[in-house]
């Protein structure tokens, strides 16, 4: 059964080492990203483990082009958390501990706290700004835009290992496979169609074309090291992550007739300990995994206001909708408001040309009356329709920003 169905079966222990021992390590973008978010210390350590392997590092062409295409963003935003910081810890300053030292300073002694300590409170706050200040200012000149020490550590180590770039004539195949691809959830990538203009939703696909392509053309399997949660890569239960997927273990294997895995950042440097013989500093599991979940709540948020402001862009079309209904009966209203006051009108000047009783030409006098004043009835209740939905519709775009 495992030869026929090899993606539901794990490797064995020895599959397992003999992958370690000789196949590929493909790197994805997102592990070159997170490089920028960790801290010096972990950053050596992921660099210490990938020279000691370097002859069998490997990058995608995509997944390099997504890493450098990316990486700007990164930066900045990386700026700005030191901002973000800097400003929480002010505001607390400010806000909350002042008042507390202001409360304390009112009597000309507290019982139970000395005054050197009260200073030393305040000495606390002003030392870990000007330590954000410095790690801020160290962190930002080694990953200037144009001055990249990051960038220029991981170049130098894959240089010479990053795949062919592939044809237009290869792309467009893989574009329209995927296009079917995505129809069946087949993996990887389809999770992307949603969030991704144009050709950009196929980038995963490319990189495990790439992939495999890779494992073909060297006889070896692969360990994709990955920092990628999506259900469109890994098989999940209960939100947990389980293995790869079984479809893509299975096309590997079927395509290579090579072993495949997958690691996130976390597990593999755990399996480096045990398969590569490496040390690791104490705290950089720790920092891997916050730094995987701070990443991890981030998508999420930006994937809530998404389907918020889809959510919120469908509502504005209704109104719209509603709007021009409104609008469009109403001006049906004024132009047969407007037929209705011409026969009147006409009526009432050729009075004796028609051949009607006094009482009927009073009735149809009456009736034309009636209908303009349900006309007007009507047309009010329009205008007061169409202004509150223009007023809510101004509400939406007074809103509009935040998503």
């Amino acid at each position: 059964m495992k030869n026929i169905f090899p993606g539901y079966f794990k490797l064995t222990e020895d599959e397992i080492k003999e992958l370690w021992r000789t196949g590929i390590f493909a790197l994805d973008a997102n592990i070159l990203l997170n490089m920028y978010r960790y801290s010096d210390s972990t950053r050596d350590d992921f660099i210490k483990i990938f020279d000691s392997i370097q002859d069998r590092i490997w990058i995608p062409h995509q997944a390099a082009f997504e890493y450098l295409k990316n990486r700007p963003n990164v930066i900045g935003k990386q700026e700005k958390s030191y901002d973000e910081m800097i400003k929480s810890l002010r505001t607390l300053q400010n806000e909350k501990i002042q008042n507390i030292l202001n409360n304390l300073k009112t009597k000309k002694r507290h019982p139970f706290i000395s005054q050197s300590l009260l200073e030393k409170f305040t000495e606390i706050f002003e030392e870990i700004e000007t330590e954000l200040g410095k790690n801020k200012k160290k962190q930002m000149e080694k990953i200037q835009i144009n001055d990249d020490k990051i960038r220029d550590r991981l170049s130098s180590l894959l240089e010479g290992k990053i795949s062919p770039e592939y044809s237009k004539e290869d792309l467009d195949k893989i574009y329209k496979e995927g296009k079917e691809r995505y129809r069946f959830k087949i993996p990887p990538g389809y999770e992307d169609e949603k969030d991704k203009p144009g050709y950009e939703k196929y980038g995963d696909l490319i990189i495990w074309k790439q992939i495999i392509d890779k494992s073909k053309k060297d006889g070896l399997g692969v360990i994709l090291i990955t920092d990628e949660t999506k259900e469109d890569w890994w098989l999940k239960v209960n939100g947990r992550i389980i293995s790869p997927r079984p479809e893509l273990v299975t096309e590997f294997q079927k395509e290579t007739k090579q072993y495949f895995y997958m690691y996130q950042a976390g597990r593999f440097m755990n399996f480096a300990i045990k398969y590569l013989d490496q040390k690791i500093k104490p705290n950089t599991l720790e920092e891997i995994r916050e730094v995987r979940m701070k990443h991890e709540e981030e998508l999420k948020r930006l994937l809530q206001l998404r389907d918020a402001g889809e959510k919120f862009e469908k509502y504005a079309s209704e109104l719209f909708a509603e709007l021009g209904f409104f609008e469009e009966k109403l001006r049906k209203n004024l132009m047969i408001r407007r037929a209705i006051e011409v026969r009147l009108d006409d009526f009432q000047k050729n009075l004796h040309d028609f051949d009607l009783s006094k009482s009927e030409k009073e009735r149809l006098r009456l009736d034309l009356r009636n209908k303009l004043t349900s006309l007007d009835i009507e047309s009010k209740e329009l205008e007061k329709k169409i202004e509150y939905i223009k007023y809510k519709i101004d509400e939406r775009n007074k809103s509009s920003h935040i998503f």
